[in-house]
């Protein structure tokens, strides 16, 4: 029995089911699983993954799944090992489970992006991460400056995070097939300085609405009145786009500008 005839996949939860167990190991062997590891898994569905983390030597598997067709076949797996939590992800906060996390996942589609930025604005609670998304997410979160790719996401993920992209993955290993390319990223905190990521937020949001535009103008809308002999400190010129500006650079801004953002 094929996964399409016994489940039913849901555009408005971006299901496509991942079926080649070869790519669940590749995961799992970038993950570095050990024993003590307290994991969270995303969207489980049919369970592929979530059978194979439970065969780890995790100490504890909590998976996360809305979808309520799943719920019985996911019901009987629950252990000492493993639970269930039957809600939205993203209404759950990471500071409801014991830290630090590992978080492996096949994220859906429709809120990959979602969860990973509320995830980042609680990187202190997550020890490392390996999921799976859309190729082009994936290449947005790994982008470097100057790049068609690199922008708002790029900087608030790499502000707290090394990234890494691991490998590609083609559609024809998930039923059903979409119709793009995804990719595994691993996304590992990192030591940084002390920063504001709500500022670094807000000034990225604003600088980013009009990526083609010189950075001026992105100050003139923000109402910051900047002296050049801090933009030269920092290494940014009023004539650079936004694409061209570094992570770090971002950062020192989001310092500079914190009190007036």
């Amino acid at each position: 029995m094929s996964l399409e005839s016994k489940y039913c996949p849901k555009k408005r939860f971006g299901q496509h089911f991942l079926t080649n167990k070869k790519i669940v190991e590749n995961m799992l062997s970038r993950a570095s699983l050990k024993e003590g590891d307290m994991v969270l898994e995303v969207g489980p569905g049919p369970g592929i993954l979530t059978q194979a983390l439970l065969n780890s030597p995790i100490r504890k598997l909590v998976s996360i799944e809305i979808d309520h067709q799943f719920w019985p076949s996911l019901e009987q797996m629950e252990s000492q090992k493993f639970s269930l939590i039957k809600e939205d992800a993203l209404q759950i906060s990471l500071s409801d489970f014991t830290s630090p996390l590992k978080i492996i996942a096949n994220l859906p589609y429709n809120v990959g992006t979602l969860l990973i930025i509320k995830w980042i604005e609680q990187i202190e609670k997550v020890s490392d991460m390996v999921l799976m998304l859309q190729k082009e997410v994936v290449d947005r979160i790994c982008a470097i400056p100057r790049t068609k790719d690199y922008g708002r996401l790029t900087i608030l993920v790499q502000s707290v995070c090394g990234v890494k992209k691991c490998f590609l993955v083609s559609p024809g290993n998930f039923s059903p097939q979409p119709k793009v390319d995804s990719a595994v990223v691993q996304i590992t905190p990192k030591q940084h300085k002390p920063f504001n990521l709500l500022a670094l937020a807000h000034l990225t949001k604003v600088f980013f609405e009009s990526r083609r535009k010189i950075i001026r103008h992105a100050l003139k809308r923000l109402d910051i009145e900047v002296e050049s002999e801090i933009l030269k400190e920092i290494g940014v010129q009023h004539t650079m786009r936004p694409e061209e500006i570094t992570v770090e650079q971002y950062i020192e801004m989001a310092i500079h500008f914190e009190n007036k953002l």
